[in-house]
């Protein structure tokens, strides 16, 4: 809006206040106060502000609440509400402004980082825009060459490497590793040869050795590959012999998102309609007319061919049009996607017109065409595949997949499975069958859970003084235990770590178990979207980056976002 629309002594007066009165530090309230005022005069005799563009009044609130003003404001002059709203935006980003002050060192430093976090290539320094923005924001800036971007960063990994051994040595409880990470990564190694068991084991040997943890390792937590077998016992082969104690049996956490879509895995091979590698997988198939297909690789097929023809996909949006259904992309269940299954399945019967319509007038898609008992099969199976659905996505957080929640998700499963297999009567056999395999292969890693007993008793710090604990001591444990276990239930809701750090001092046995053992991950999956960002990392313009410096990005990368999140 422009300013000479406006009454004189308005706008340059409120723009005045805001300058001149550095005392209300900037805070929002106090700008909004002032400035909503400014546009009110004050009748001291009715004691009623009158609105300077009309002839609304309002009394003063006995609270001095104005939320009266700004709504009045907002309805009646929008265009002045909203340009008070800049000001006091502009005003709060100043306060940011002045703190974060340009040197030329400070400038270097945010743009590694920027580089860092945002996978850019270090040759943007180069690219001439670039150099013009800069510029334009900043003329004195002294724009880095790559190379020197390529040294800032090894000398910022040094030191944020530095920081963080040292924050990790001043820990007071253990730590638990996932090998593919977890909240922030320790390291991203290069591995040279083959992924065995034995060359992962000596180069997390080698990591944890460099910094200084091998002695608070409470346990690891990887997914269920054949190899890492073979590394846990390598490992613990490797820590025995440096006179570090491991327990291979004890202290591994198999990743439980992983055993969940073995699970997923065990109900779809039952039902003939495993998931395939990619949608080309399905096309290149010579899958006869005659054979028996199941009814998940029907569906399969008929979606994969309909999103691999330009002419069947226009045809489709067709005909959402003429059902009135809203158009959307059909999805297809790739393996490697957990949960693709189910989301394949959930957004076909919001298409089912429509796909049984197009599949109706196709001669080749009629092979396809899924009838009304092939519909129920499939509602059965989506049931079914729903609570791992919710199960992953609980397991997913990078925040809350403690292993605290992993004996409660795997009972929330099988209890599931087991309430669906209760209405037998109304599913078919091979369903049926199929809830079973997936119930045996829950039980089969549930039912070795019960090792982690060990990591719980072993899981509090380690002393010379530990075998000389006195009586006395083991008494108010177990005193404290008590306690504990007769305090009533608190919110389900809560989050069992704030619990034990707000009650810490009444319980200091059970809250230093907490630490250690509460904080362990139940999953790897959050760390696996680190490896998913190295695609981002290595790209064309990046492929020519050597293991050590891809290393170092990747770590940086990691390091900076849980630095800057904490």
């Amino acid at each position: 809006m422009d300013s000479e629309s406006l009454p004189d002594n308005v706008i340059p007066q409120d723009i005045m206040l805001q300058i001149n009165e550095p005392e209300d530090n900037l805070q929002t309230k106090k700008h909004s106060k002032s400035l909503i005022h400014n546009h009110f005069t004050l009748n001291e005799i009715n004691n009623k502000y009158n609105c300077n563009y009309c002839n609304k009044s309002y009394k003063v609130a006995e609270d001095g609440s104005t939320s009266t003003l700004w709504k009045h404001f907002k309805g009646k002059h929008n265009e002045l509400y909203l340009e008070i709203n800049q000001i006091t935006e502009a005003l709060n980003k100043l306060e940011i402004s002045q703190s974060l002050a340009f040197t030329q060192e400070s400038f270097r430093n945010d743009l590694v980082h920027w580089i860092i976090v945002d996978d850019q290539p270090f040759t943007v320094v180069q690219n001439t825009f670039f150099q013009k923005m800069i510029k334009r924001l900043n003329s004195n800036a002294i724009i880095p060459s790559s190379d020197t971007i390529h040294n800032d960063i090894i000398k910022i990994f040094n030191d944020e490497k530095e920081f963080l051994k040292n924050k990790l040595q001043k820990l007071s409880g253990k730590i638990f590793l996932t090998l593919d990470g977890w909240t922030t990564v320790l390291d991203f190694s290069h591995l040279e040869g083959p992924h065995s068991g034995e060359n992962i084991a000596s180069k997390l040997f080698e990591v944890l050795k460099e910094f200084n943890l091998l002695s608070k390792i409470l346990g690891i937590s990887t997914d269920n590959a054949f190899n890492m077998d073979k590394m846990f016992n390598k490992f613990e082969y490797i820590c025995n012999y440096e006179g570090i104690k491991f327990d291979a049996d004890n202290q591994r956490v198999r990743c439980l998102a992983h055993i969940i879509n073995l699970a997923v895995q065990n109900i779809l091979k039952a039902l003939k309609g495993e998931a395939p590698e990619n949608e080309n997988e399905i096309l290149q198939e010579n899958v006869s007319i005659g054979s028996i297909l199941g009814v998940v690789t029907k569906l399969r097929i008929l979606i994969t061919k309909i999103r691999a023809s330009p002419q069947r996909k226009e045809r489709f949006k067709r005909q959402c049009v003429a059902l009135n259904v809203k158009s959307l992309e059909l999805i297809p269940d790739i393996r490697t996607r957990w949960n693709s299954t189910f989301y394949m399945i959930k957004r076909a019967f919001c298409l089912r017109e429509p796909l049984h319509n197009l599949a109706a007038a196709d001669k080749e898609l009629s092979s396809y065409l899924l009838n009304s008992i092939e519909w129920d099969k499939l509602n059965e199976i989506q049931g079914l595949l729903e609570c791992f659905q919710k199960a992953t996505i609980e397991m997913s957080s990078e925040n809350s997949p403690t292993l605290g929640q992993t004996v409660p998700i795997y009972n929330y499963l099988i209890d599931n499975i087991e309430d669906f297999l209760e209405e037998t009567n109304t599913k078919s056999n091979d369903v049926i069958n199929a809830a079973n395999d997936a119930k045996s292969k829950l039980q089969q890693y549930y039912l070795s859970s019960d090792r982690l007993v060990y990591v719980i008793a072993t899981s509090t710090n380690q002393n010379p003084l530990a075998a000389h604990i006195s009586k006395k001591r083991k008494t108010s444990f177990i005193d404290e235990l008590e306690v504990y276990l007769n305090e009533p239930p608190e919110n389900f809701d809560m989050d069992v770590l704030a619990f034990w750090k707000v009650h810490e001092n009444k319980f200091p046995n059970l809250s230093k178990m907490a630490k250690d053992f509460l904080a362990i991950p139940g999953t790897s999956v959050p760390v696996e979207r680190v490896f998913s960002g190295g695609t981002d990392l290595i790209t064309q313009r990046r492929c020519s980056l050597n293991p050590e410096i891809i290393r170092k990005s990747m770590c940086l990368k990691a390091w900076l976002k849980y630095k800057n999140k904490n």
